[in-house]
């Protein structure tokens, strides 16, 4: 199965030490949906019920409809491995993730170009961080 992927150029934010893993290590880390930070990361809309019948439960049966939903998500996200990037690296909307995930500005940023993941067909095993796939972005944006 091949992932959803909207962009050309994707960028992550790291620490030194982190960046250090993925280079020495060649892999990205993937988090496992259910135990993610950000109750934004993941909804349980992408769960495959039946949306219109559970909004019809939650009128009358409302306690059913919610452990159905709980349930579905705890399933799907238990078993759901994500990583994030973003769209930019060097504007206004940036400078969160720089402080969040690049180490309060002092880490660094990695490029990476999925039109040549997509055109290598690579998607379908283990990527390596290559020079010609990654490019770094050290510093302050």
């Amino acid at each position: 199965m091949n992932p959803i992927v909207h962009y050309d150029l994707a960028y992550k934010y790291l620490s030194i030490d982190t960046l250090s893993l993925v280079v020495n290590g060649e892999k990205l880390w993937f988090s496992r949906a259910d135990v993610l930070n950000d109750t934004f990361e993941l909804s349980p809309f992408l769960m495959p019920l039946n949306w219109p019948e559970i909004v019809e439960m939650k009128g009358n049966q409302p306690q059913i409809a919610d452990a159905l939903v709980s349930e579905a998500f705890k399933k799907v996200s238990s078993s759901l491995y994500i990583t994030c990037f973003s769209k930019h690296y060097k504007d206004p909307e940036s400078q969160l993730m720089w402080a969040h995930y690049g180490d309060n500005h002092k880490g660094c940023c990695i490029c990476i170009d999925f039109s040549i993941l997509k055109k290598q067909q690579k998607f379908n095993r283990p990527v390596s961080c290559r020079s010609s796939v990654c490019r770094l972005f050290a510093g302050r944006a």
